[in-house]
């Protein structure tokens, strides 16, 4: 046996040594070599064709979480919904959020952040990030007028004074440094003796805007603003104090104008600003074409309605600063039953004992031909009694003095709003809420308080407003008493009915790629914005249609807009990543205005992706029934500034009707 395994060794190494041991080892090893070859090439070449398909269906799956998320919130809403008819219609806006609040509406989406794929060919990838933003992606409802005013120098010949260096005014009527060679310098604006005066010594000051040009990294443009009460700008802060807004930090780009707000200077009636040209290259220098500071006048003192007596001396249709007083007499229409004055100007059930139990009046303030409803922009100026053209109302309180409310008397009281005097569009009164006097706990002083901000038959941004009266007994021998009765409300600059915010946002490296949930849409964008659109699958909530109907044989019309918005609520996440990502919806509110008429009205919406919105807006309103742009509408526009879309609706016919709705959702990401 050990001569057979001696035998075998010897063959193999004589086998070793041959030549075809030789070739045997070369064959092997070109072999290894093709195969290695052959492995690379197809791993170089089909590695990222897999990890094109491993990104694509990972994006796709994403998208398919993000149309989830859209369809688990309108879900959501859908429960809240339920949850308010069931109830009945509720006409108090505490009402509804007592609904909502007692009866969680809530439920769970998860986001697919974590890439996996089941190719060999592609190795484990990053995760990608999901970003939650509460303050994100803003849309505001609105009043389109507005007291806002604009003080602007887009021509700046004979406007400035030149602090340092040297300037010029280009024949456009930009400013500019002097040259070249050109210099740092600093200019005054208006001038450096004098302010820009705005009238009041009640100025709001709300922003200011300004458009450069030739901006690089040699030039600044900073502006400073500094307000005061003196003409001469005496009692303004120094310059140094002021704080300075370079352009480079707010120039959106693109567009070359830029957007700031202002603080810290309302009650000052003069303005005034510093423009620094600065540049450290001879060659280059920045241009100032225009700047625009936007103001209004402070009108938001208390103002007062009060009927009845207890006031003036009971002086019908005294006005002053503080409001307006009415006798009870002279002033309501008799709806049912009857009543009567006291002498002293209390309202009460007719009779003694009460041949009537029930007594009920509206208010009708007759001074203007048509109107029945109070006409809030009546306001004291300069002395003189003057109507504002101006639907800019905020109502506050109801308050009113009653007297003799036992077990067997009541007074009721209902108040509704609108936009026309003659109240043609206000809520019918069996759909206003009653306001008990015996449910209203009295204060100190004797009187009943009710928030009127509470009353979805109240709204402001409307002009008029009226009141119901409803006396009640059940014994003919005691009779309620209204002493008076007072609705408080203010003058406000602008009207916002809405807003909303909140972006939920998925980016990934894959082609710059974006996936967004904001204002109750899905936006998708990819390569840096280079293409992004509204998801045809979940777009906004929105409606628009132009309705005609028929009044007395007059063709009437309105435009009608409906509006569901999501405004998302919680503690914002930077950027979640290395896991998949559950986010928590909880409805935390729910307001709405339902189907009441505005004069003209505005939408905006702030957001990274304004253009891809300013577009879903266009096709929307190119396909609503019956609005024609211009007539009904202003054709959607953008500023690239604040990246903002805006659409206009005017206030043709009987105006806007409006169906607004605003869900709140509380948001956790786990």
């Amino acid at each position: 046996m050990r001569r057979g395994v001696r035998e075998k060794g010897e063959s193999f190494a004589a086998f070793a040594t041959s030549s075809d041991a030789q070739v045997f080892a070369i064959a092997t090893v070109l072999f290894v070599s093709i195969a290695v070859t052959a492995i690379t090439i197809y791993i170089a070449i089909n590695a990222p064709i897999e990890m094109e398909r491993c990104e694509f269906q990972h994006t796709k799956e994403v998208t398919q979480d993000f149309y989830g998320l859209y369809s688990t919130i309108n879900m959501l809403q859908s429960r809240v919904h339920s949850l308010i008819q069931r109830s009945g219609f509720c006409q108090l806006r505490s009402l509804m959020q007592s609904v909502v609040r007692s009866n969680p509406v809530t439920s769970t989406v998860s986001i697919k952040t974590m890439p996996s794929c089941d190719s060999f060919l592609v190795p484990p990838q990053p995760s990608d990030t999901l970003n939650f933003s509460p303050s994100g992606g803003r849309i505001t409802v609105r009043l389109s007028e507005s007291e806002s005013i604009r003080w602007r120098v887009d021509n700046f010949s004979g406007n400035y004074t030149v602090e340092s260096g040297a300037v010029n005014v280009t024949a456009s009527g930009a400013l500019t440094l002097d040259g070249p060679p050109f210099a740092n310098a600093s200019v005054i604006v208006p001038n450096s003796t004098s302010g820009f005066d705005t009238g009041s010594d009640n100025t709001v000051y709300e922003s200011i805007r300004w458009c450069v040009a030739g901006l690089s990294q040699n030039t600044e443009l900073t502006l400073r603003v500094r307000t005061g009460n003196s003409s001469d700008m005496s009692d303004a802060p120094p310059w140094n104090m002021c704080e300075a807004i370079n352009s480079s930090e707010f120039i959106v780009e693109g567009s070359g104008c830029g957007f700031s707000l202002l603080s810290n200077h309302d009650g000052h009636r003069y303005i005034q600003l510093r423009v620094e040209l600065n540049t450290t290259d001879g060659d280059e220098a920045p241009v100032l074409t225009s700047v625009e500071v936007q103001y209004h006048y402070n009108y938001s003192y208390l103002r007062y309605i009060r009927y009845g007596s207890g006031s003036e001396g009971g002086i019908d249709g005294v006005c002053n600063s503080s409001g307006c007083h009415y006798n009870f007499s002279g002033n309501y229409s008799l709806v049912s039953g009857n009543v009567s004055i006291t002498p002293d100007g209390k309202l009460k059930l007719y009779g003694y004992p009460n041949n009537d139990t029930r007594g009920c009046i509206v208010s009708n303030i007759t001074c203007t031909g048509g109107t029945v409803g109070f006409d809030t922009n009546l306001t004291n100026q300069d002395g003189n009694m003057r109507w504002r053209a101006t639907n800019n109302t905020v109502y506050e309180n109801l308050t009113w003095y009653a007297e003799n409310i036992t077990a067997d008397t009541d007074i009721i009281l209902k108040v509704r709003t609108d936009m026309y005097g003659d109240m043609r569009h206000a809520t019918p009164w069996e759909d206003c809420y009653a306001i008990k006097s015996s449910d209203i706990e009295v204060n100190e002083s004797g009187f009943r308080t009710f928030p009127l901000t509470d009353l979805l038959s109240v709204s402001k941004g409307h002009r008029y407003i009226q009141l119901r009266i409803e006396l009640l007994s059940i014994n003919p021998y005691k009779t309620p008493v209204l002493v008076n009765v007072s609705i408080g409300y203010r003058h406000a600059h602008a009207i916002t009915l809405a807003e909303a915010s909140g972006t939920i946002r998925y980016s990934t490296s894959y082609h710059d790629q974006r996936i967004v949930y904001e204002n109750g849409a899905v936006i998708t964008s990819q390569d840096s914005g280079g293409s992004e659109f509204v998801h045809p699958l979940a777009p906004f909530n929105f409606s628009f249609s132009n309705v005609s109907y028929t009044d007395n044989g007059t063709v009437k019309h309105y435009t009608r807009i409906g509006l569901s918005l999501v405004d998302l609520r919680g503690d914002g996440v930077a950027a979640r990543a290395g896991e998949n990502v559950h986010l928590q919806l909880e409805v935390g509110s729910y307001e709405h205005i339902h189907n009441l008429h505005y004069p003209s009205l505005t939408i905006s919406i702030t957001s990274d992706h304004y253009r891809a919105i300013r577009r879903w807006l266009s096709d929307t309103l190119d396909d609503a029934e019956n609005l024609i742009p211009g007539r009904d509408y202003s054709e959607p526009v953008v500023d690239d500034a604040r990246r903002e879309v805006t659409v206009e609706f005017y206030a043709r016919g009987e105006g806007v009707k409006l169906y607004l709705e605003v869900f709140t959702f509380e948001v956790r990401v786990h």
